[in-house]
């Protein structure tokens, strides 16, 4: 539906900066972050430099182009959950579709994605950044459970969203420093369902002190 409001010049421009964030992201692959140019990328996507600058005003604008492509993904899931679901749940399905979003991807380009943002210091990391969507989700969801009483209300809304992004950060660093050793699904949304149920849930509710 939303394509066919679009023109074709609209279509157009779509088409050419998905080939050149594809491109790109190969090359990284291929030859490394620094020892790519932007001609390399604009002749890889079959267009000019020129058109490079349309889209992207730097590499490492690339790089950012996959955490909003992620962070797309995030609200889309996040739109799309079912009222009937715990906040517990829900963190899990919004969690783990970010994980199935970056396992398309393979270790290496992963890899190259997280050094950029680390070697960032003249600007704040992208991925750290509070006005992400995944940080506001996890956030929002983290007090629905709190406001429900699912979720345990002796540590902080801020601290306890700031706790299971760190170690949902950490799964993603885990991946890739074993080159793709695991089921990088099914290890997180299993790992992410006991840490939710651990840190975040209170400690007299019934129903996890019987599956514990």
């Amino acid at each position: 539906m939303r394509n066919k409001k679009m023109t074709n010049r609209q279509l157009k421009a779509l088409e050419t900066k998905k080939a050149l964030f594809e491109s790109a992201m190969t090359l990284f692959r291929e030859q490394g972050f620094d020892n790519v140019y932007i001609e390399d990328i604009a002749e890889k996507a079959g267009t000019s430099k020129g058109s490079f600058y349309t889209y992207f005003k730097t590499k490492d604008d690339v790089i950012i182009e996959h955490y909003k492509k992620i962070d797309e993904r995030y609200e889309e899931v996040f739109r799309e959950l079912p009222p009937i679901l715990s906040a517990s749940e829900k963190l899990v399905q919004v969690l783990t579709a970010g994980i199935v979003f970056s396992e398309k991807l393979d270790p290496e380009i992963l890899s190259i994605v997280l050094i950029n943002q680390l070697n960032q210091k003249d600007v704040a990391s992208f991925i750290m950044n509070r006005k992400r969507s995944l940080y506001k989700i996890t956030h929002h969801l983290v007090e629905e459970g709190q406001l429900n009483g699912e979720f345990t209300n002796e540590i902080d809304s801020n601290q306890l969203t700031d706790m299971l992004l760190c170690y949902y950060k950490g799964l993603y660093l885990d991946w890739c420093l074993t080159k793709g050793g695991f089921d990088f699904v099914e290890r997180s949304e299993n790992e992410l369902t006991i840490l939710i149920r651990k840190l975040l849930q209170k400690k007299e509710d019934p129903h996890v002190a019987s599956e514990e």
